[in-house]
C-alpha cells in the first residue's frame, strides 16, 4: 500500500524523536549534505560551513589513519567529534580497536570508565588530556589531542596553540588558522583574528593563498606525505 507523503511523516515522527531521545549524548542529528561548496566572492561567507566541517573531518581523519569517508558517515550517524577523536584516534594510538573503544562506551558508562574498560593505557596523552579525563570533558580531551597532531604536523610551539585557543579557536579554526598561516606566512593568530562577519571569511583566507574550500583536505595531507 501506498503511503501518502505527509501521512508517512507524521508517523514516522514519533519513532525518529525516540530515536534522538535515546541516541548516547556523543550522537547527534548531524547533516553534511552541504549546498555551497565553492567560495564566490559576491557571497564570500556562504561556503565556510563546508570548508569547517571539511578541515575538521580531513584532519581527523589523517590524525587517525582513517578514510574521511568513514569519518564522515559516522559524522552523518550522529557522532559528534570528539566521538571520533576518542575512539579512531585513540584506537590508532594506543593499539585498542576503536570498535572496542566504542563498545565500551554508552551513555551510562563515561570516556574514563571506558578506556579502562577496553585497556586503553592513557598515560602518553599528555596532562592537558588527562585532566580533561578525569573531569569528564569530552570536548576538553578532543582539543588536547588535536594539539598534540597539530604540533605534530604543522611544527608549531604549545605557545602558539594556547594563543588560538585563548582566542577560542575551535578544532577546525585552529587548523585553518594554521594552514593559512603556513601558505601565506603571516601570523596565526593574525589569520583567526581577520575572520568575523564584518572582516574577512574563511573562503577569502582559502582564495588568497590559492586554496578552493575542496582542496583544505588535500592541504593537509601535504602534512602528513613529509
Amino acid at each position: 500500500m501506498k503511503i501518502p507523503c505527509r501521512k508517512f511523516i507524521l508517523t514516522a515522527m514519533p519513532f525518529a524523536l525516540l530515536f534522538i531521545i535515546a541516541a548516547p549524548p556523543s550522537f547527534a542529528v548531524s547533516c553534511h549534505c552541504f549546498r555551497d561548496r565553492t567560495y564566490e566572492s559576491s557571497e564570500p561567507f556562504l561556503a565556510d560551513p563546508y570548508i569547517l566541517a571539511t578541515a575538521r573531518n580531513s584532519f581527523v581523519a589523517f590524525a587517525s589513519g582513517a578514510s574521511k569517508s568513514d569519518v564522515v558517515k559516522e559524522r552523518m550517524g550522529g557522532a559528534d567529534e570528539a566521538y571520533i577523536w576518542l575512539t579512531k584516534y585513540i584506537g590508532s594510538k594506543s593499539g585498542v580497536e576503536a570498535d572496542t573503544i566504542a563498545k565500551a562506551h554508552s551513555s551510562d558508562v563515561s570516556w574514563d570508565a571506558a578506556f579502562k574498560g577496553a585497556g586503553v593505557d592513557t598515560a602518553n596523552f599528555g596532562e592537558k588530556f588527562n585532566r580533561a579525563r578525569t573531569s569528564g570533558d569530552a570536548e576538553g580531551m578532543s582539543r588536547a589531542l588535536a594539539d598534540i597532531e597539530l604540533r605534530r604536523a604543522f611544527g608549531v610551539s604549545a605557545a602558539v596553540l594556547s594563543a588560538l585557543r585563548d582566542k577560542g579557536a575551535d578544532n577546525a579554526e585552529t587548523v585553518l588558522s594554521l594552514l593559512v598561516a603556513k601558505l601565506s606566512g603571516d601570523d596565526p593568530v593574525v589569520v583567526l583574528s581577520s575572520v568575523s562577519p564584518d572582516g574577512k571569511s574563511w573562503g577569502a583566507l582559502l582564495d588568497g593563498v590559492g586554496v578552493m574550500p575542496a582542496g583544505v583536505g588535500e592541504e593537509l595531507g601535504k602534512l602528513y606525505k613529509k
